[in-house]
């Protein structure tokens, strides 16, 4: 049965009230498709004063770290250099990949399966984030493996609207803020000195970066419609909305 079915008589757009939008506050019906406009290269020379800044960050906490666990592929770099510049010789390689079909975070490569009882200071480090979801993953995974140790997180980018800290986390601490999600308004730019839109990193190639991001947007998209499909009564041929008890959040590039 198709949304024809339905009497012109109801009154309302079918589409917004098929996906719930007052538990959406920032998906877009229309998915936005980004442009190489959108976009905002960052060179080496900008890179390593922002690498600088969060350094500055972890220095300042006068903590003594034992081990680096960088998230790889791009963590690797920021957290090499941490690991070098604070005299870090453990390092603790932690790899996690969004796949779109089916949706999933999976673990990219061999992790120890032990438990380790040392009483650690863990610098996590990630090169951009923006929902938390692939940190969360490596919180949880270094909570179970290394249960007695304590564990801070380190990014050089920090997408304005992601969360602020995490559940299990020390400290947070990054080098810059950006507007990647184009979620701040004008004034909030201002007050937070946002780094304006899609930061492209020295290394990576535009048009590889806006595939991932445009699977990841679709993606969710197709798990919000899947989630919210509307059920119909054969009887009568009127739309039963099942909403969900939980709200559901848009899920922006990793």
């Amino acid at each position: 049965m198709g949304i024809s079915l339905l009497p012109a008589s109801l009154g309302f757009d079918f589409r917004r009230q098929w996906l719930n939008l007052s538990a959406l506050d920032d998906f877009r019906i229309s998915m936005r498709i980004y442009t190489k406009a959108d976009t905002n290269p960052m060179c080496w020379e900008e890179y390593g004063a922002v690498v600088g800044t969060l350094l500055d960050r972890v220095w300042a906490t006068r903590l003594s770290f034992d081990a680096v666990a960088p998230i790889m592929r791009s963590g690797a770099i920021p957290g090499n250099v941490l690991a070098i510049r604070l005299q870090i010789t453990r390092l603790i390689p932690l790899q996690f990949k969004y796949f779109s079909h089916p949706a999933r975070l999976d673990q990219t490569n061999p992790m120890q399966t032990q438990a380790i009882t040392d009483h650690l200071n863990i610098l996590i480090c990630e090169n951009n984030t923006s929902t938390g979801g692939t940190a969360q993953a490596a919180i949880a995974y270094l909570r179970r493996m290394f249960p007695q140790s304590k564990l801070h997180y380190a990014t050089v980018a920090k997408v304005f609207g992601g969360p602020d800290s995490f559940e299990g986390i020390e400290g947070y601490y990054f080098g810059v803020q950006t507007n990647e999600r184009f979620l701040a308004s004008p004034a909030q730019m201002k007050e937070f000195s946002l780094r304006p839109g899609i930061t492209i990193f020295p290394w990576e190639i535009v048009e590889h970066e806006l595939k991932e991001i445009h699977d990841f947007e679709a993606n969710s998209s197709n798990n919000l419609l899947e989630t919210n499909r509307p059920r119909f009564s054969a009887r009568c041929r009127v739309t039963v909305l099942e909403r969900e008890s939980a709200p559901l959040k848009h899920k922006g590039p990793l």
